[in-house]
C-alpha cells in the first residue's frame, strides 16, 4: 500500500491501535466507530489550528487505527501477531497464540496505511471538516461564537436526498372498486449509536381509493434509507394502469367498442356486457349506428376520487363489420327494401309516352 506523504506515522507512535482509540480488545464494530467518530472530530488540525503539527500527528494515527481494526483480517494479523508482523508479514514458520500458522494468511507481504486520513474523514463522516459534519458550516468559517464558547450549536441537517420513485400497477377494477395494497421493502436504518445501520424489512400498506387514476403520486414521508446526519428519502408510488381486455379509461369515463356485423347496425341489437363491479348489463341499442354513433350510457363510469358516490359515463362505440359479397337475390332484396318506388304520377307518365317505335309504327 502507498503511504500518504508526510502524514505517515512512524512506527515506533504505533505500540497498540486499541490504545490510540481508546477501546478494549473486545471492541466490535460499533464501538470502534463510536470512538474514531468522538477522537477524529477533537483531534481534525482544523480545529486545533495552534498546534496543527500535533493534531496532524494524531489525526493520522486514529485514521490508521481505525483502518487496521475495522478489517477483520488485518485486525486478526494485528491481534495474534502485534505491529511487527503487521507491517512486515508473518514468517512462514511462525505461529500464533491459537496455533494457527502462517498459512491462515497466506500471501500477506505486509500492510502500509495507503489512506489518506482526510479521506478517510470524509468517507466516515460524508464531509471534509468536523464543522461541515458538525455544524453544516463551510470549510473556510469558523465555527460559531456559541460552539466556541462551549454552548451548543445548532445542528444543520444535510439536504433531504431525492425521493425514490417507483411504478406499482394496478387493475381498472382495483381503480374502480378502490383496495389496499401491501408492499414490502428493505432498507437500511439508524442503529442506537446513531453512526452504524443494519438492513431492516417493511411492509407498507398503500392506500387505493376509488377513481385513482394512472400517475397518482402516493407519498411514503422519511420511509427511504437511513444515514448519520442525513434526513431519510421519501418513498413514492406512482399508479400505472393495466391494460384492460375490455375498457379504455378517458378521465372520467370508460369507453367500450365492439364489433357488429352491418345487419345490426341498420335493425338494432342488444349489447351484453360484464361491469368492472362484476354486474351485467344488457344495453339494448335502438338506434341506427351509423359511422360516429356512439351510445351514452349515464353514470355507469369511473368514480370521481373526491366523491366516490359521482361517476362518469360509459361510451359504447362501434365498428360496423361490411359482407364482402352479396348474391344478387340478396341486391334484389336490398334495392326493394332501401330503393322507393317510383311516384304514382311519375308511373303514369312513363306508361302513356309511346315509344320511339311505336310511334314510327302509327305513321
Amino acid at each position: 500500500r502507498r503511504v500518504h506523504g508526510d502524514l505517515a506515522p512512524s512506527r515506533s507512535l504505533m505500540s497498540d491501535y486499541y490504545d490510540i482509540l481508546g477501546v478494549s480488545r473486545e471492541a466490535d464494530a460499533a464501538a470502534l466507530k463510536k470512538a474514531y467518530r468522538k477522537l477524529a472530530l477533537q483531534s481534525h488540525p482544523d480545529k486545533n489550528p495552534a498546534n496543527r503539527e500535533e493534531s496532524e500527528l494524531t489525526f493520522a494515527l486514529l485514521a490508521e487505527a481505525y483502518d487496521v481494526l475495522s478489517d477483520p483480517q488485518l485486525r486478526a494479523i494485528f491481534d495474534q501477531y502485534g505491529v511487527e508482523g503487521l507491517k512486515n508479514g508473518v514468517p512462514a514458520a511462525v505461529s500464533g497464540p491459537s496455533g494457527r500458522g502462517a498459512e491462515t494468511f497466506k500471501g500477506f507481504a505486509g500492510y502500509t496505511f495507503s489512506g489518506n486520513p482526510y479521506e478517510t474523514f470524509r468517507a466516515f463522516f460524508g464531509g471534509a471538516t468536523p464543522f461541515a459534519a458538525l455544524y453544516g458550516e463551510d470549510a473556510d468559517e469558523a465555527p460559531s461564537l456559541g460552539t466556541a464558547l462551549g454552548r451548543p450549536a445548532r445542528m444543520v441537517e444535510a439536504p433531504k436526498p431525492e425521493p425514490i420513485v417507483t411504478s406499482l400497477v394496478v387493475t381498472l377494477e382495483q381503480l374502480y372498486l378502490g383496495c389496499t395494497r401491501k408492499i414490502a421493502l428493505t432498507k437500511r436504518v439508524l442503529n442506537d449509536d446513531g453512526i452504524t445501520t443494519r438492513q431492516e424489512e417493511k411492509t407498507l400498506t398503500v392506500p387505493i381509493r376509488p377513481g385513482y387514476k394512472a400517475g397518482t403520486r402516493l407519498t411514503f414521508a422519511g420511509e427511504g434509507d437511513q444515514a448519520p446526519g442525513v434526513p431519510p428519502a421519501d418513498v413514492v408510488f406512482v399508479l400505472r394502469e393495466q391494460q384492460h381486455p375490455r375498457f379504455v379509461r378517458e378521465g372520467n369515463n370508460l369507453v367500450h367498442t365492439t364489433t357488429i356485423p352491418l345487419v345490426y347496425a341498420l335493425t338494432g341489437l342488444t349489447v351484453d356486457l360484464l361491469a368492472l363491479d362484476g354486474r351485467r348489463l344488457a344495453i339494448p341499442i335502438n338506434d341506427v349506428v351509423c359511422p360516429g354513433y356512439e351510445k351514452v350510457v349515464v353514470g355507469e363510469g369511473m368514480p370521481l376520487s373526491k366523491s366516490p358516490e359521482k361517476k362518469g359515463d360509459l361510451l359504447l362505440r362501434f365498428v360496423v363489420s361490411f359482407p364482402e359479397t352479396v348474391t344478387a337475390r340478396q341486391r334484389e332484396l336490398l334495392l326493394a327494401a332501401f330503393v322507393p318506388p317510383p311516384a304514382p304520377a311519375a308511373a303514369a307518365a312513363a306508361a302513356s309516352t309511346p315509344s320511339s317505335g311505336a310511334a314510327a309504327a302509327a305513321k
